[in-house]
């Protein structure tokens, strides 16, 4: 913890990466909780136990294709890029770390509303979890209501912040690997009600 605190801007950058490749782990997961609860995929009768919970859901703690802890390594690591990132560093009038702090948030955001949708509940938190006593504390568990005003007030000042750059590698379209503040304040909304606000 001590020896790594984003010092510079390609420390931001490849914990920016850290986080894309945390972010792949919860893909197979997210397509096959939307897909097996919408209207056009149905199981059959030798379909595996996981995939029935998926189904009808009702998921354990031991299905093999939701893993809870996939998706708090996300927000911790989020947490910590947050918590650490340097936002006040100044070049040519412009805040260097302000896009990637914006896009991390963003990240944290949609990851925690994933919890609440999958889940029901989330245990709420915004600083790293760092030793061992920390894990083992009682976080507030909320609802996607209270957390989706907790969410709301955290991404609406940053709504205006334009996604990361990353000079060269831009070539290969890594603004597509973003998840733009506005469309993440605008699911909230949704999930709301709030139709004109989305």
């Amino acid at each position: 913890e001590d020896e790594y605190r984003l010092s510079t801007s390609s420390d931001s950058i490849y914990s920016i990466f850290g986080l894309f490749s945390q972010l792949q782990k919860l893909g197979d997961s997210y397509v096959l909780l939307g897909e097996l609860r919408g209207d056009l995929m149905d199981i059959t009768e030798t379909s595996d136990q996981s995939l029935r919970e998926i189904y009808n859901f009702d998921i354990s703690s031991s299905n093999q294709y939701v893993n809870i802890k996939n998706y708090y390594a996300v927000i911790n690591n989020c947490n910590y890029i947050l918590n650490y990132l340097d936002t006040s560093k100044v070049d040519r009038g412009q805040q260097l770390s302000l896009r990637h702090y914006a896009a991390v948030k963003s990240i944290r955001a949609w990851t925690y509303m994933q919890l609440a949708l999958n889940f029901k509940t989330v245990k709420y938190y915004t600083k790293p979890i760092l030793t061992i006593a920390e894990s083992e504390k009682n976080y507030p568990e909320i609802s996607l209501e209270e957390l989706s005003d907790s969410l709301i007030r955290d991404l609406e000042p940053l709504k205006s912040v334009p996604l990361p750059s990353f000079g060269y590698i831009d070539a290969y379209n890594t603004d597509f690997s973003f998840f733009p503040v506005q469309f993440v304040l605008g699911d909230l909304y949704l999930w709301k009600g709030e139709y004109e606000k989305a």
